[in-house]
């Protein structure tokens, strides 16, 4: 029983050696801490007690002092120096230290520390292991106050966690935080670090993801950023009386600053700046919101940086390279690559305010790698650099976006994205635009460059797949420019406009389509599926233009249109009613191209239309053309509705029904020719008739068959019908023909039988009673069967 007694008194004895008191302030305001009766419980805080801080009554230390811990809970307080001497307050020196926080704020309080015209110095560490300081409120540093987080000599880490706020007051000087590291001191999501002191250094710490750098009290001295910080918070500048400025008022002096976000609000009449010298630095987010932000300025070598988000400039003004005190003659251009967007929706970005008697290569180019989206403010640049273009450079790898709603100065653009550029707006470009790699897309949007400032790299295009543009101003005389178009991202029909000499300088604007536009070509399926549209401008009044339209075969509307063939230019002429006319013959190269002219400029309007001979225009219902075999020669004769306005006509032949020859001029009184030379098979013929408005316009094809025995189908007028379509067959001799009409699945639907002559036959088929769909239609005599007609039946 007696060891019992001794056990439990010598427990209890050494509880009581490290028991833990608590300390509340209750003293009056400015109290001094060194009073007792200023304490609940009464008496002085020493080394194993935490002092609770809960009242409006600021306390001052007039001692410097060893505690526990110190804890700012409720509403918090103060506490203050008055003494004129720094004072010091020593944190965890015991091994009541072992508590779970050393130094706490609550998310309900704010301690003020220093106030009263001379700081205080804490100290905090823990030898009994790794304690914790939590900032959940409001920390406010005054005057000299310091917090020393590793007190030196010691071997335990105290760590701090931030939630809440630190604030360095305007009075503050000196350091904030020594001894501190980013493995000690961690600003966490949701807490700010408050500068609101002019100058200074901020702490270095782990500043993460969701916290906030505040400054905003810089009036003649830039706080300076340390490198061995973590920086993946946001960074806010807003300092409204600022004079500083230049190489004065770096936010980056050493590359390796990785920064995450910078919003800056305001400058002042100063104005920030990013780098001078380093190269290669990094931040993911930056945005201008007010005052002016410079980008680089290097003086050494091309200054580079990467923003790994967006950029944004809301108001206020970003400088890409920078204009500053101390310019010599070699000054080196920027490159900024933006992995985010690019917007602009207010203030200015000056791409470069360098004047060139300073700097030949002080250029700026912005390496785009998404959406560009210039939605109102200015873009805009100095001077001109001979060796680096300021430019904007789309380099994305996937599609991307581009609106620029007003961009001045010489700036070029250069389009480097295999997948493409999507035009968002009207584009109006004072420099260069430079196609090196993929293409621009349109889409209902107009692009203006001025001539020679358009430049198309080998494989590159503007795809004009909507109602937008190509316009090139300013185009002189004797000059040549390729309009490299193209309706779809996969294929390319360039156009090429060559004001020649005597013609005056203008505008020219180009698109090319899909399909025939508008209707009214007489056969589509023996056109090329392209339509391309030339706006001129108004002004034009003088000179020639010759064009040259480029084309694959693989742009043909269907087998039936020879693309190595003879083409015709079909030009529509608009009016009230607007109609397709044929343009003065050109010439066709294998490969696929069609020049054309000379054109007088204003004339060029509208769309133009390529297909083989006889394709553009529909036969004129009153040119009766009929052809007879007679021995071995095509007797033709013809009746023509009205006379009147006739300049010529023109008998033509051919003998595949794509490539016409003339074979006669008549003139008004002849009405029939006898071809006694035929060639062997088929001979197709037609009747030209140009008006003396220069309008042309052509009978129905008719064909004599060249053979002593046979026949053939020469088409079927229209192929798409709405209740009857006229046949049209050619035939050796005189014969019966039966002929077929099947519909898809191979049915038979309909069945006629009609007696031919020797030479053209053309019968009217009425079809009223067959529902939509595709047919085919063959011809059988005794000598044989017809070739397959293909049909639809609207």
């Amino acid at each position: 029983m007696k060891k019992c007694l001794l056990f439990f008194s010598l427990v209890l004895l050494l509880n009581s050696s490290f028991a833990q008191g608590y300390k509340t302030w209750n003293g009056a305001n400015g109290a001094n801490w060194s009073l007792g009766t200023n304490w609940l419980p009464n008496g002085v805080p020493g080394p194993s007690d935490t002092v609770i801080i809960n009242t409006a009554n600021a306390c001052n230390l007039d001692l410097s002092c060893i505690i526990a811990a110190l804890r700012a809970t409720g509403t918090g307080g103060s506490i203050l120096n008055a003494t004129g001497l720094l004072k010091t307050m020593t944190i965890g020196n015991t091994a009541a230290s072992a508590v779970p926080n050393v130094f706490s704020v609550a998310s309900t309080a704010t301690l003020t520390l220093g106030n009263g015209g001379t700081g205080i110095a804490i100290s905090t560490y823990g030898p009994n292991g790794t304690n914790t300081s939590t900032i959940a409120g409001s920390l406010i540093f005054g005057f000299a106050s310091v917090w020393v987080v590793n007190n030196s000599g010691q071997t335990q880490t105290t760590s701090v966690d931030v939630t809440g706020t630190i604030t360095a007051f305007s009075v503050h000087t000196g350091p904030l935080l020594t001894n501190s590291t980013i493995a000690s001191v961690r600003f966490l999501n949701g807490s700010t670090l408050d500068w609101a002191r002019n100058g200074g250094n901020i702490p270095d710490a782990d500043y993460q993801d969701g916290s906030t750098i505040n400054v905003h009290n810089i009036t003649n001295s830039a706080v300076a950023f340390g490198s061995a910080s973590n920086y993946n918070g946001l960074v806010i500048w807003n300092c409204t009386a600022q004079t500083v400025s230049g190489s004065a008022a770096i936010l980056l002096p050493t590359a390796s600053y990785a920064m995450d976000s910078i919003r800056i609000v305001s400058t002042g009449t100063g104005t920030v700046r990013l780098a001078t010298e380093p190269n290669g630095y990094s931040i993911v987010q930056l945005e201008v919101q007010g005052g002016t932000l410079e980008m680089g300025a290097p003086i050494t070598g091309n200054g580079t940086g990467t923003i790994q988000t967006d950029l944004k400039v809301t108001g206020g003004t970003l400088i890409g390279n920078a204009t500053f005190l101390g310019d010599v003659g070699s000054i080196f251009p920027v490159f900024i690559t933006v992995n985010g967007y690019v917007t602009v929706s207010g203030g200015t970005f000056n791409f470069t305010d360098r004047p060139l008697a300073v700097g030949f290569s002080g250029a700026f180019q912005l390496n785009a790698k998404s959406k560009v989206a210039q939605t109102s403010g200015t873009i805009t640049a100095t001077n001109a650099f001979s060796l680096t273009p300021t430019q904007i450079n789309m380099v994305g790898i996937i599609s991307q976006n581009l609106e620029l709603d007003n961009i001045t100065g010489p700036i070029a653009l250069a389009i480097n994205n295999t997948q493409g550029v999507s035009l968002l707006n009207n584009m109006t470009l004072p420099a260069d635009l430079l196609l090196q790699t993929g293409y621009l897309q349109l889409n209902n949007f107009t692009t203006t460059v001025a001539y020679p400032l358009f430049t198309a790299s080998a494989n590159t295009k503007v795809v004009t797949n909507a109602a937008g543009f190509l316009k090139i101003s300013g185009m002189p005389a004797s000059s040549s420019l390729v309009f490299p178009v193209a309706p779809t991202t996969t294929t390319y029909n360039p156009l090429t406009i060559a004001p020649q000499a005597g013609a005056i300088t203008n505008d020219y604007s180009v698109r090319v389509s899909t399909g025939n536009n508008p209707g009214g070509i007489y056969n589509t399926n023996r056109t090329i599926d392209r339509t391309w549209y030339i706006t001129p401008a108004a002004n034009i009044t003088s000179g020639t233009v010759n064009l040259t339209f480029e084309y694959a075969a693989a742009d043909v509307t269907s087998g039936a249109c020879n693309p190595a063939a003879n083409m015709e230019l079909g030009h529509y002429i608009t009016g009230a009613p607007g109609s397709w006319n044929i343009d003065p013959a050109g010439s066709v190269l294998p490969a696929g191209t069609y020049i054309a002219g000379p054109y007088a400029p204003g004339s060029l309007g509208s769309s133009f239309v390529l297909g083989n001979i006889g394709a553009i225009l529909a036969f004129e219902k009153n040119i009766d053309l009929a052809a007879q075999k007679q021995n071995n020669k095509a007797h033709l004769s013809w009746t023509i509705g009205n006379t009147a306005d006739i300049k010529q006509t023109t008998l033509e032949r051919s003998a595949d029904g794509r490539n016409f020859m003339p074979l006669a001029v008549v003139n008004g009184l002849t009405n029939s020719f006898d071809d006694d030379k035929l060639m062997a098979g088929l001979n197709y013929y037609r009747i030209k008739i140009t008006n003396l408005n220069g309008k042309v316009s052509y009978s129905a094809i008719v064909a004599v068959l060249n053979k002593e025995t046979g026949f053939d189908i020469v088409g079927l007028m229209p192929n798409v019908i709405t209740t009857s379509t006229i046949l049209n067959v050619t035939a050796a001799q005189k014969t019966k023909m039966d002929v077929l009409i099947t519909d898809a699945a191979g049915r038979q639907v309909q069945k006629i039988t009609f007696n031919l002559i020797a030479g053209s036959n053309q019968f009217t088929i009425d079809l009223s009673k067959l529902g939509a769909g595709m047919y085919q239609l063959n011809g059988y005599t005794a000598d044989g069967v017809s070739k397959v007609i293909r049909f639809v039946k609207q």
